[in-house]
């Protein structure tokens, strides 16, 4: 899970075959439903990094 702007991202994986993650995005880290479905991802166990740059 990601947080920026007080928004939550939760990254799920895999998802319809081996190279696929969901993302849903939550104003609350402990409440995802399926109407927060942001997006999909085109790979597996997909991390999110930093460089210290933002």
């Amino acid at each position: 899970m990601v947080e920026r702007d007080g928004w939550y991202y939760l990254f799920i994986g895999p998802r319809n075959g081996y190279d696929g993650t969901d993302v849903f995005a939550s104003r609350d880290p402990f409440r995802f439903t399926l109407d927060d479905y942001a997006g999909h991802v085109p790979g597996h166990a997909v991390e999110v990094v930093t460089d210290g740059q933002e």
